[in-house]
């Protein structure tokens, strides 16, 4: 590596006049300078603009511009004493060079690649395991299907207002007026028998706050409505392939590498319950352009859009992780989600709200369907059965039972009686973060205006803060004096008339 150089100031220039270098690209403006250095030799020195190669004359070979500042002369112009000459090709080494690694970056990273290396790993990226998921897919694609539908995705426009609209009902129904507060302490629940379990659940977020939720859980959907019918990555292109490319490292040149895969999907697995709840959804909402040409024919599906969005959601929270907490869809939505485009992974501190949004909305619709489950079951009573809507009340299950089961099936930590779930995995996934969110210090943020500093909610001038220290040191001065000290002193600081140095 000795014949390498290490800064700018080290590079052997090619001589003027010989080949160009193979790759480049060769300009023809340039200009060149013909100052004579010594009797056989001229400088050669060449720049692409007048005032660059000016600027060069006038430092390296004494020049003088005869041309005063001011208004041009009539008539034809006279270049007297220019010492160089124009029309020279050249070729800019370091601009050329910095382009196309820049480019070649930009290719790399926007592939995901999963690291493979023991010996260096990221606490955050090691436990998320996003980049094994992701492995191979292209980055933006993925950003892509997270995006709000297209003009001619008209079919996923409407269950997308479905989903808001199941949240927005949901919220209206979690209320202590309408489950009761037994049913909302319980839902809050990450653990059964611990005793912070007493803190009822907060459904009371404003409209923004609440279509933001929305959002995100709009963004789990349409990537999963995007991506189901895809066909997944295999497993050795996630793992071989792409540890075979690391280590080519773009060995041709030029080339830059591949792009990471789209339209592929990462590996998750929809269950069989979750196929025939999609299936009915799109019944009702259609398809979209593209998914319609092969003239799909169904039965049309009874009942209304809100309530299938709304057994969809629950079957995705409802799913059992008995092997791979990724084979779920949900799951793998919200890895989508940490991609970030601009720094490669969210950290915890951007990450672990999208978990807490994640995590609200899941026990509103909890709720919801209870309310909706409670109401089904009173009206079969009163149609099957003949009683009247009170006594159907009674003997309807209620609330908290429903809530209960629901909450213990799949809101609830394993190591409390809970069944392996992806709401397991993200409450586990956001305790991580969190710790790591209050163990890391954050970026202050310091303002001036004018004179006056602001930070936060402080604000003081640096007159003021001078002031303060100068009292802060003759106050510690007074107290020293006077109780170390044991000196007779007066409130200015002064030795008090009379004072006698002499007794002790």
């Amino acid at each position: 590596m000795n014949d390498l150089a290490e800064n700018e100031d080290e590079v052997v220039y090619p001589e003027p006049g010989s080949e160009p270098i193979p790759h480049l690209r060769i300009w023809q403006d340039g200009f060149k300078c013909e100052a004579k250095e010594n009797d056989t030799t001229t400088c050669g020195y060449i720049r692409r603009t007048v005032q660059d190669m000016q600027l060069h004359c006038r430092n390296k070979h004494n020049w003088t511009n005869p041309r005063k500042r001011g208004r041009t002369s009539k008539g034809p112009c006279m270049d007297t004493n220019r010492i160089w000459i124009g029309g020279r090709q050249l070729e800019a080494v370091f601009r050329e060079t910095t382009a196309v690694l820049d480019e070649v970056d930009k290719i790399a990273n926007d592939r995901i690649e999963a690291d493979y290396d023991r010996h260096v790993t990221h606490a955050w990226l090691n436990r998320t395991r996003w980049a094994r998921h992701l492995g191979g897919l292209d980055r933006e694609w993925l950003l892509e299907l997270i995006q709000k539908p297209r003009r001619n995705e008209k079919a996923l426009s409407k269950v997308c207002w479905a989903v808001q609209t199941v949240i927005w009902k949901a919220q209206q129904a979690s209320r202590p007026s309408v489950v009761g507060f037994p049913a909302m302490n319980y839902v809050n629940r990450r653990e059964m028998g611990s005793e912070t379990n007493e803190k009822p659940f907060n459904a009371r977020q404003t409209g923004k706050t609440m279509a933001k939720y929305a959002g995100w859980w709009s963004s789990i959907i349409r990537y999963i409505w995007r991506t189901h019918e895809l066909e997944a990555v295999k497993a050795q292109e996630t793992e071989a392939v792409e540890a075979q490319e690391a280590e080519a490292d773009e060995k041709e040149s030029g080339d830059g590498g591949s792009k990471g895969v789209r339209g592929r999907r990462s590996p998750y697995r929809l269950t069989a319950s979750q196929i025939v709840w999609l299936w009915k959804i799109k019944q009702v909402a259609g398809e979209d352009e593209e998914e319609a040409e092969g003239g799909s024919q169904h039965q049309p599906i009874e009942g209304g859009d809100d309530d299938s969005e709304s057994e969809e959601e629950v079957e995705e929270e409802e799913e059992e992780l008995l092997e791979a907490h990724y084979k779920s869809a949900l799951v793998s939505a919200t890895a989508v989600m940490g991609v970030d485009g601009d720094r490669g992974w969210k950290d915890p501190l951007a990450y672990t709200p999208i978990i807490s949004v994640i995590v609200t909305v899941a026990r509103v619709l909890v709720l919801y369907t209870a309310v909706k489950t409670r109401q089904d079951r009173v009206t079969e009573i009163m149609n099957k059965e003949g009683y009247a809507r009170q006594d159907a009340d009674e003997m309807a299950v209620s609330h908290f039972e429903l809530i209960k089961e629901s909450a213990n099936r799949f809101m609830t930590l394993t190591s409390y009686g809970g069944m392996p779930s992806p709401m397991d995995w993200l409450l586990r996934l956001r305790t991580y973060g969190m710790k790591i969110w209050f163990n890391t210090n954050a970026d202050g943020v310091i303002e001036w205006v004018g004179d006056t500093l602001l930070y936060g909610h402080i604000r003081f001038t640096m007159p003021g803060l001078r002031s303060m220290i100068h009292g802060l040191v003759e106050t510690a001065r007074f107290e020293l004096q006077k109780q170390l000290l044991l000196l007779a002193i007066d409130e200015d600081g002064r030795l008090s008339q009379g004072a006698n140095w002499s007794q002790g």
